[in-house]
C-alpha cells in the first residue's frame, strides 16, 4: 500500500475525489504512523482506530463525494468535544467524561468528509506554554524527543508534525497554538476569538470575560494551503457560541490592500535570540521581494499589553477558575499555574477589575487605528531560537518562569488585542486586524517559498 502519511490535505482530498486511493487506504497509512510514533511521541491521548476505519470503509462503500475534506485524517485538542469520546481537558479526572455531541468545529469538519483520528494530549486545563498532563504525562517535540512541543495545544501540533494527521486543531488564549507551531516546525493559524465558534456541553467550558475576548481557537498543518482550507471550513458563527462572528465584507475591500508592513521584534519588552530575529528579517525580506515595504514601528501601549492580558486573566483565574481547578490539577501543573499567575496583581474589587476593561477598551482603540496604516504585522511568535528542552519550565523557580513568560511577550500582546496570527514553522508570526484572518494567506504564502518544505517527521517510536 502507498505510504499516504505524508500527503497534504489538498492532495488527499483529490486522491480519494479520483479514485486514485481509498479512504481506507488513507486512515490505514495514518494509523501506521500513529501506532510506531505515538507511543514515544505522546501527541494523542485517545486513539480512534476502529472508529475511523469504520467511518472510511462505510464512506467507500457509499461512493459519494462528501466534500474538500473527505477523506482527510484531523485531530482536535482534548478539551474539543467529539461524540462518543471523552472531553478531559487534559486532566485524569475527567478522562471518561464521553461527549454525546460533537463540538462545531467537528461537527463542520466531518461535514466536509474529514475523519477524526484522536485527540490531542494537552497540559492539565490548557493553562501551559509545554505539554504535561495528568492524562497523557508528555507530549514530545517529533522533531526531537528531546525538545518540548510547545503547549498548550502540543499534542495536535505533534501529530501534525510526525505525519499522523493532515490537520489537527487547538485553542490560543496566550500563544497555545503559535508556539506549538513554531517549536514543532508546521504552520498554525490563531483565529480572531469568535471567527471559530468553540461551544461544549461541558459546564467546565462556561468560559470568563477574558478567555471569551483573549481565547481563540484555530488549525494546525504543514501547508499555508492545506491552513486555509481549515480555516473556510471552520469559521462562522454558531448559535452555540454566542460570542461567535464572521467577517463582513468592507467597501474597502475590493481596493488593493496597503503593502505596509509593521517589523516588530522586542518593542513589546521580549528578549528576542539573534537566531528568532534573523528569521524575522528572512520573511521580512521574502515579502520586500513580493513589493511589500517593511518598516520597524509599533503603536503607543504595546508594551503595556503582555501585562494587561496578565493582569485580566490572572483575575479571571485566580477568582473564577483555580478554587475549582486546583484540587483536580496534577501537582507539576498547579505549581506552574500558581506561580504563572502571581506574576500580575489580581483585581480584588469591581472598581479595579473595570478599570483594568476600560484601560483595554482605550489600548485596543490604538491598536486598530495603527493597524489601519500597517494591516500586516511580522514579529517573532517567542524569543526562543526554535525548541528549548522537553522540560524547560517543569518544576522551575519563580524567576525562571519570569524569563519564560519575557520571552512570550510578543504572544500576549497578540492576544490581548483579539487579532489573528498565522504562525510559521520557522518560529514567525504574521499578524492582522480583527477579523482580516483571511488577509494573512497570501502573505504566509510568500514566506512559504523562502523556507524549507514542511515535511513530516514520521519518527519512530523503536
Amino acid at each position: 500500500m502507498e505510504n499516504l502519511a505524508g500527503y497534504s490535505a489538498h492532495q488527499i482530498a483529490a486522491g480519494v475525489r479520483s479514485r486514485a486511493f481509498s479512504r481506507v487506504e488513507v486512515v490505514e497509512s495514518h494509523l501506521a504512523v500513529i501506532r510506531r510514533a505515538n507511543p514515544e511521541v505522546g501527541a494523542l491521548v485517545v486513539e480512534r482506530a476502529d472508529g475511523a476505519l469504520a467511518e472510511a470503509a462505510a464512506a467507500d462503500h457509499a461512493g459519494a463525494d462528501r466534500g474538500d475534506l473527505d477523506g482527510v485524517p484531523i485531530s482536535v485538542k482534548a478539551e474539543y468535544d467529539v461524540a462518543g469520546l471523552p472531553t478531559s481537558h487534559g486532566n485524569s479526572h475527567f478522562s471518561s467524561a464521553t461527549a454525546g455531541s460533537d463540538s462545531p468545529v467537528v461537527e463542520r469538519l466531518r461535514a466536509r468528509g474529514a475523519i477524526v483520528m484522536g485527540k490531542g494530549n494537552q497540559p492539565d486545563f490548557a493553562m501551559r506554554w509545554n505539554t504535561f498532563s495528568s492524562e497523557g504525562g508528555w507530549t514530545r517535540n517529533p522533531r526531537d524527543l528531546s525538545a518540548s512541543a510547545g503547549g498548550s495545544s502540543g499534542g495536535d501540533a505533534a501529530a501534525v508534525a510526525a505525519g499522523m494527521v493532515a490537520i489537527g486543531f487547538g485553542t490560543d488564549l496566550a500563544g497555545s497554538i503559535r508556539v506549538p507551531a513554531a517549536f514543532c516546525g508546521v504552520y498554525g493559524l490563531r483565529s480572531t476569538p469568535g471567527r471559530i465558534p468553540f461551544a461544549s456541553e461541558d459546564p467546565l467550558a462556561v468560559r470568563s470575560p477574558a478567555v471569551e475576548a483573549f481565547s481563540s481557537q484555530g488549525p494546525f498543518a504543514r501547508s499555508v494551503a492545506d491552513l486555509e482550507l481549515a480555516f473556510s471550513a471552520t469559521a462562522g458563527p454558531s448559535t452555540r457560541h454566542p460570542f461567535s462572528s464572521t467577517a463582513r465584507r468592507h467597501e474597502s475591500a475590493a481596493r488593493p490592500m496597503s503593502r505596509r508592513v509593521a517589523r516588530v521584534v522586542d518593542a513589546a519588552g521580549a528578549p528576542v535570540s539573534a537566531e528568532m530575529t534573523a528569521q524575522v528579517d528572512l520573511v521580512c525580506a521574502s515579502l520586500e521581494e513580493a513589493g511589500y515595504e517593511i518598516e520597524e514601528t509599533s503603536f503607543e501601549g504595546i508594551d503595556r499589553a503582555p501585562n494587561l492580558w496578565g493582569e485580566l486573566v490572572s483575575t479571571d483565574l485566580r477568582v473564577n477558575a483555580l478554587p475549582h481547578l486546583a484540587p483536580l490539577m496534577d501537582p507539576s501543573c498547579l505549581d506552574h499555574i500558581e506561580k504563572l499567575s502571581t506574576q500580575w496583581p489580581t483585581a480584588r474589587q469591581t472598581d479595579q477589575y473595570l478599570t483594568l476593561w476600560t484601560e483595554w477598551a482605550r489600548l485596543r482603540r490604538a491598536v486598530l487605528r495603527w493597524l489601519a496604516s500597517y494591516p500586516l504585522v511580522i514579529s517573532p511568535v517567542s524569543g526562543f531560537p526554535g525548541a528549548p528542552a522537553l522540560q524547560y519550565d517543569h518544576w522551575v523557580s519563580s524567576p525562571d518562569l519570569l524569563a519564560i513568560t519575557a520571552r512570550m511577550r510578543n504572544c500576549l500582546w497578540v492576544s490581548c488585542m483579539g487579532l489573528p496570527s498565522l504562525a510559521l514553522p520557522n518560529g514567525v508570526q504574521l499578524i492582522a486586524a480583527p477579523h482580516q484572518d483571511e488577509s494573512l494567506f497570501s502573505p504566509a504564502a510568500i514566506a512559504e517559498e523562502a523556507l524549507p518544505p514542511c515535511l513530516p517527521a514520521l519518527v519512530s517510536a523503536a
